[in-house]
Order: structure tokens, then C-alpha cells, then sequence
């Protein structure tokens, strides 16, 4: 039995969102094939996995998705393979002073976002080889 998705509430308004394809969200063929938790009020909105609905993160509004796009922006960049991503968003979360490894920028809100990204344009956040390509990390 699949596990049934609770949608998620709106944490500007805490008004209950509702599933869109990225159709009925953008009002064009744009990700007509993704699905959304979208509050239209609002105008945040956050992706789903799929038309089963499992968020990907938390609600953003526009300034909220443009610094964790800049995020994402600065990390994929640096991995090539799910075990160096992985290992990435581990050495993130160390510098960041998490104790846990299971970070997602879809879960940061605006000052985690900044405090990645200054910490992503830092030289010293990634070892690079002489070629700059990801050295192994010294995790």
C-alpha cells in the first residue's frame, strides 16, 4: 500500500496548498510533465516528486527559490556521481555546523541559503586538484 501524502500547508499563510502540473502552475508547456505544491495566493510553491505528491522541500516565494537555485548552482557543479554528492552535501553540513549529514537546500529557508552560498565561494570549501576537478575530500 503506498504511503498517502499529506499536502502540505502554506508556512506564509497556513492555508492548505493544492497539486498543479507544472502546466497549470506556469500556464504554459513549461515542466508540463512536473507537479507542484503550489499556494496561489502566495505564489510559493515547491516541487513533487511525482503526481503521488512527495514534496521536495518546503514552500518558497521567488526570492526564497532564486538563492537555493544559486545554491544549487554553486554545489552541482563539484559532483559527478550520487556517492561524491553525498559526500559534498556531508562536508556542507560540517561546515556549517550541522550535526547531521542529511541536508537539502528544498528544506533551507533564506539565511541557510546565504550562509551556504558564502561558504560555497570560499576556495578553501573544496580541495581541487591541479586540473580542477574534486580531489578526494578530507572528511
Amino acid at each position: 500500500m503506498a504511503k498517502e501524502i499529506v499536502p502540505p500547508d502554506c508556512q506564509y499563510c497556513n492555508q492548505p496548498t493544492k497539486l498543479l502540473t507544472g502546466k497549470e502552475l506556469y500556464g504554459s508547456d513549461f515542466k508540463k510533465t512536473k507537479f507542484f505544491w503550489a499556494c496561489k495566493p502566495c505564489k510559493a510553491h515547491v516541487g513533487a516528486e511525482n503526481s503521488m505528491g512527495q514534496p521536495k522541500g518546503t514552500l518558497a516565494k521567488k526570492p526564497l527559490r532564486k538563492l537555493r537555485r544559486e545554491c544549487h548552482h554553486h554545489f552541482d557543479r563539484h559532483w559527478h556521481n550520487n556517492e561524491e554528492r553525498n559526500k559534498l552535501y556531508k562536508r556542507l553540513a560540517n561546515k556549517m555546523g550541522y550535526g547531521y549529514t542529511n541536508i537539502h537546500f528544498g528544506f533551507f529557508h533564506e539565511l541557510q541559503c546565504a550562509e551556504a552560498i558564502l561558504i560555497m565561494e570560499t576556495k578553501s570549501w573544496i580541495e581541487y586538484n591541479e586540473r580542477n576537478k574534486p580531489a578526494k575530500w578530507q572528511l
